[in-house]
Order: C-alpha cells, then structure tokens, then sequence
C-alpha cells in the first residue's frame, strides 16, 4: 500500500509524524512525505522519501507580517487562552479572519504541487497535519481516504482552522474558491479519522473519529553523552526553550536567563538544552549550569526530576511520556493553549512570560520538585500515554480504512 503524508513544513510538525511513518514502513508499505523545504533535511534524516512542496512560498514571513499587524493593531491580548473574550463579537471575527490569512495562503501556494504530486503517485491513503488545508484537495483527487495527524493538544480545533470540525460559514472566500477549483466541497472536517497521540486527559474533547496512538518521543538523531549516565548527586533540572520558539516570539521574550538566575538559589543540577540561536543569548552561566546543543530531549528528560520550558508540544509531550514534572513559562496563545491542558492533568504549573521573575521561578520549581500533587499527576500522565496503542497497531487500524 502507498501512503503519502502531507507535513507541515517545519521539522518540528514532523517529528511527530515520524514514529507512525516507521511503523508504515517496517509493516511493508511504501511512504513518502510531501512537505515544503524546511522540513527536507529533518525528512531525509529519517530514512524517508521527500517531495518538494511550494518550495517558493515562505509561510513564517506571512505570520510574522501577521504578529507584527495585530501587536500594531491591539490585539495581541488575544494570544492568551481567555483573551478573545475581552473582545466584542466583531473584533473576535476580524482576529479570526486575520489568522486565517497565512494558512490560506499557503494552501493556495501548495495545492498545485501537492495534487499534482498525489496525482503522479496515487497513494491509498493521505496523512496529514491539520495545518495542511491542501490535504484534502490532494486525497480528493486520487479518492484516497484522508486522515488527520494531530501533533499535540488540538490547537487547530481550538481555534476553529477550516476543516477542524469548524462550521463551513466561517471559511475565507478565497479558500472556498480554491476548493472549488479542485472540485471539493468545503466541510466541517474532511478526515475520516485523526491520530492523536496526547493521552485523552490531555487532550480537548470533542475530536471526531479519534484515534489513540501513544506518543513514542523521537526529537531528532543523537548520540549519548557520557555524563548523562552517570550516578547523580542532586535533582536534576532541564531547561529548554524549543527549536522554534525564539523564532516567533523574539528575543525579547526569551527569559533563560531570568531562569537560571531563580534556579541558582536551588540545590540543582542543571541542564540547558539549546539551539545555536540560543546560545549567545545566555551569556555567562555558574558552575552548576551545563549547556548542550542538539543533544535529544527524549534522551534527556528521563534522566530529568523537573524540565521548565515554553508550552512547546514536543517538549511537553516528552516529558509526559516521561514523568517529568513540568514549568512551562508561557508567551504566545499556543503555548498558552498547550500548559493550559496540561496543568489540568495535574503534570505541571504554568508561568505567563510577565510573570517569570527569578523568585517566582525559584518557588515553582521548588514546588514540582517536591514529592506532591505535580509529581504523582505527571506519573498518571505517563501511565494514560503508554496505555494507548503503539504506531505500530494503529497501522492496522489505518490500513482497514483503505
């Protein structure tokens, strides 16, 4: 059997794609991933077939064009989860319409490519990130059934992205008129089912047709480190800001070292694992702080008793299929949305970026250390992820679909 998946075009979206590629591969069927050229290099990386989407087009220059109108525009206290509630109903469709602008327009960008390449290689089953909106243009044109891949907490449905159970009224005008191009009707949501691999507890409710599948970490190629094996003295702490999260939210909003400083008035090891971009934002660190770069978090993070980061869906992720306690300290609406779900399961606290002063970081890094509520809540986190099925069983599931 072939089977395509459609990839966001960041590495980070496919990252999370991987395990369940594998597990299509290692079964005997042939897989490719259609993504737009960020992701190719994270793709070959994993043994996989790339096809080149929209290479020309340039979505993160969209989005940031889009941050900057709506900070100019006021608006920006919509990025908290509760925020779109201090707007007026008009105001609210307007932010609605404005962060759709992006998405659409990558959908019209990809959608040549993309059809033309499921076209090209009829597969008998397309995969897909809900951030894909020309997935569905793609299976449509080969008939092949369309499943969604969600890659964390559904943010997307939250939101009300076309095509994520959202009510078709609400669709931009020029992504009906792309539809209808390519002969698709628009609807609520398109898939015949989505894998989600969050743990129910994690996860907003209301995902139709919804498919278990536990999270198996895979944050990119490493090798092991002498050190991390070794027999630990004290707790040990990670602290990480994501691959992408200084991108979008800037350097002003990285707070590392704010941190590090609460962190120095504990009795901790810590780890700071990072990116080259990161790196000379730091400045000088203490003797009880070790820096590393592209060393995987799901080799980290379980030899980890606490990780404070960003909300970032691989990091959270990870450490909950770990048993990590968490500290996410939080900026943008989906960062926001992410510590959201998981505080509510009990796995961790949440710092809003205004907030994240060295004292305050000091005291709930001290709290998740104790043996309590955060620690015993970050466990049955652990133990409702690994209760799902593996990739490789929902491989089975899938295939039935075909």
């Amino acid at each position: 059997m072939r089977v395509l998946f459609a990839s966001w075009g960041l590495p980070a979206h496919y990252l999370h794609m991987v395990p369940l590629a594998w597990a299509f591969r290692a079964a005997g069927h042939d897989v490719r991933v259609a993504a737009q050229p960020p992701a190719d290099r994270a793709i070959l990386g994993t043994g996989m077939t790339h096809v080149p989407i929209a290479p020309e087009h340039d979505f993160d220059a969209e989005f940031a064009a889009l941050s900057k109108r709506l900070r100019d525009r006021q608006h920006h206290r919509v990025v908290s989860v509760d925020g779109a509630a201090e707007l007026s109903a008009a105001e609210q469709d307007e932010v609605f319409r404005m962060r759709l602008e992006p998405f659409v327009g990558t959908a019209v960008a990809m959608a040549g490519d993309l059809v033309e390449a499921a076209r090209r290689w009829r597969p008998d089953l397309v995969i897909a990130d809900h951030m894909v909106l020309a997935a569905p243009l793609a299976a449509h044109a080969v008939d092949a059934p369309l499943v969604g891949h969600l890659w964390g907490p559904a943010l997307l449905h939250e939101m009300g992205l076309p095509g994520c159970d959202s009510p078709v009224e609400r669709w931009p005008a020029e992504l009906v008129a792309l539809y209808d191009r390519y002969g698709v009707r628009p609807a609520r949501d398109h898939t015949v089912a989505t894998v989600d691999n969050c743990s129910a507890a994690l996860q907003r409710p209301g995902i139709p047709n919804r498919i278990g599948m536990r999270y198996v970490p895979f944050n990119g190629s490493g090798t092991v480190p002498d050190w991390l094996e070794q027999p630990r003295e004290r707790p040990r702490v990670c602290v990480t800001w994501g691959s992408t999260a200084t991108e979008k939210t800037g350097p002003e909003e990285f707070v590392i070292p704010e941190v590090l400083a609460g962190l120095s008035e504990l009795d901790v090891e810590v780890v700071v694992a990072i990116g080259k971009a990161e790196r000379e934002l730091i400045g000088e660190v203490g003797p009880d702080v070790r820096l590393v770069e592209g060393l995987p978090l799901n080799l980290l993070l379980p030899t980890c008793d606490a990780v404070v980061h960003h909300g970032g869906t691989g990091t959270l992720l990870t450490a909950g299929v770990s048993a990590v306690p968490q500290v996410m300290v939080v900026s943008m609406g989906h960062y926001r949305f992410n510590a959201a779900r998981v505080q509510q399961t009990g796995a961790g606290v949440t710092v809003g970026i205004e907030d994240a002063v060295p004292a305050r970081i000091r005291d709930e890094v001290a709290g998740v250390l104790a043996e309590g509520e955060v620690r015993a809540g970050a466990r049955a986190l652990r133990a409702g992820m690994l209760a799902q099925p593996a990739p490789a069983d929902v491989v089975g599931t899938l295939t039935a679909l075909v």
